[in-house]
């Protein structure tokens, strides 16, 4: 079974996410243009008000400080306009120097102001920006003045204060509004492509429910194929869907097929094990009754027929494994039942111990688990523990320990292992090792020393891990398999009887 795992952000979130993302830029961008382009013009209107005041302020000439106040075209008075700044200084004389602060009354400019603003004065033509302290940020305008004999500077100013404040205030409700405009538009951004991407989603759960579908054997049935007013030929979704459609067509069309070949080949297995019986028992027979004249025949005779006697004896175990695996897959041996999983535990090491002297065995049964009952009949356990010491015993060199434990895993579940300190298994081989005739090399069996010249090391017949393997999925439980060098482990995993109880 899979497992969900989140990697990452979906396609929805990291779409609307990039919707707003690209809301947000443009908003800005348009803001501050916005923004930019209404401080520029207030400005520009500053500077128009400024040159109108200069010209009205040199019209007459230069003026004595009696006749300071001008009218502009309006009929108010120039020096009257909050944050309006008037300085005539000529030849030293300061003729005018006044300023209309925020709460209407006429301020002298100090010394300090007027020393600022005279070194401020700039060569080139055009209004600029200085900052008069208390009085805040100006704009301001000077003009080279004279009285015919003397040199002097008129300088008009008006404050900054109603720009800065009108730019504030458009970019506090610019802002708001951009604010409100970017949730209203990612709210229906979400709901758009939620909308959109509904068929993408059914072809998730489409797909999401054939991986969780069992492939690897049996009749399979796979999912209705994604159909719907929202897959048009012709589009990105449309096609998608057709494709998927296809590979759901050509994967069924295989494991159809795939269930006949399995099916025909586990009939031929069925067949042919029915078949080689009677052959493989004359066989056997008569090579019997040919030994019992052995004083009679010579003994290159003698071994032949040892050799016929043994061979017919590890095919007749082959007949009668591919016969067990063929009524397990056809569900004719049914692990109905349940045993006492210490005592078979105790008598199949003790066999053990009798056929592989040159190992060291033991057994691993705490008081707790003595009397843990297995939902699996007595003989088919026998069977599959057997089937695992005996591999252990055939696979292993000579002094390796071998080790049968029991224990409960969970309040219904038991778990027998059978675990060696040999070389370990292959990682090729142990990706494969249930599989049916899968053995190793006979050339590594510790039993190839052991035989004469010209005689074939003692092999498995590959399906003893197999039928192990068979018998216990049966049953409803698992066999794993945990190899290293130096530690190879075998784990059977049941269901206890009464569920634990």
């Amino acid at each position: 079974m899979m497992t969900k795992q989140t990697v990452g952000a979906s396609f929805q979130v990291r779409l609307v996410a990039l919707i707003s993302i690209v809301l947000v830029l443009v908003t800005v961008v348009i803001g501050a243009v916005t923004v930019t382009l209404q401080n520029d013009s207030l400005v520009r209107r500053v500077d128009e008000q400024l040159a109108k005041s200069m010209a009205l302020n040199l019209g007459p000439g230069v003026p004595d400080h009696a006749e300071s106040f001008w009218v502009d075209e309006d009929g108010t008075t120039e020096n009257q306009r909050i944050g309006a700044l008037n300085l005539i200084v000529v030849g030293g004389k300061t003729w005018e120097a006044q300023v209309m602060t925020a709460d209407g009354n006429l301020v002298r400019l100090d010394q300090d102001t007027i020393a600022t603003l005279l070194a401020s004065v700039r060569k080139e033509p055009g209004p600029y920006n200085i900052y008069l302290g208390e009085l805040g940020m100006y704009r301001v305008l000077a003009q080279a003045v004279t009285d015919g004999e003397n040199d002097g500077y008129a300088i008009v100013g008006q404050s900054l204060s109603d720009v800065a404040r009108t730019t504030r205030n458009l970019v506090s409700l610019f802002a708001l509004t951009a604010l409100a405009g970017i949730l209203v538009a990612s709210v229906a951004s979400a709901m758009m492509v939620r909308r959109t991407l509904r068929p993408l989603r059914a072809l998730q759960a489409t797909a999401a429910t054939i991986s969780e579908t069992p492939l690897t054997s049996g009749v399979v049935t796979l999912p209705e194929r994604v159909t719907g007013k929202e897959y048009v030929p012709g589009t990105e979704v449309g096609d998608l869907a057709e494709s998927f459609n296809q590979m759901m067509d050509h994967v069924e069309h295989a494991l159809v097929h795939r269930e006949q070949s399995e099916e025909k080949l586990k009939r031929f297995a069925a067949d042919a094990g029915h078949e080689l019986r009677t052959p493989l028992a004359t066989v056997s027979g008569y090579a019997e009754f040919a030994q019992r004249h052995n004083d009679e025949l010579p003994e290159d005779v003698r071994r032949s027929l040892d050799r016929i006697r043994s061979e017919s004896k590890r095919m007749a175990s082959i007949v009668e494994n591919l016969l067990l695996l063929a009524r397990l897959d056809a569900g004719e041996v049914a692990p109905e039942g349940s045993a006492l999983v210490a005592p078979i535990i105790l008598e199949c090491v003790s066999d053990a111990r009798v056929t592989g002297a040159d190992k060291s065995w033991r057994i691993e049964v705490p008081d707790d688990a003595a009397h843990i009952e297995a939902a699996l009949p007595e003989d088919a356990l026998r069977q599959a523990l057997t089937n695992l010491i005996t591999n252990a015993r055939l696979h292993t060199p000579e002094g390796t320990t071998v080790c049968v434990s029991l224990a409960m895993s969970t309040d219904v579940q038991c778990v027998i292992r059978v675990e060696d300190d040999g070389p370990g298994i292959p990682p090729d081989l142990a990706q494969t090792v249930f599989d049916r005739f899968v053995r190793g090399d006979a050339a590594r069996s510790p039993l190839a020393d052991t035989c004469a010249p010209g005689e074939a090391a003692p092999r498995s017949t590959g399906l003893g891990l197999s039928i192990t393997e068979q018998i216990i999925r049966n049953s409803g439980g698992t066999v794993t398999l945990d190899s290293i060098p130096g530690r190879t482990v075998f784990s059977i995993w049941l269901p206890v009887a009464g569920g634990g109880k």
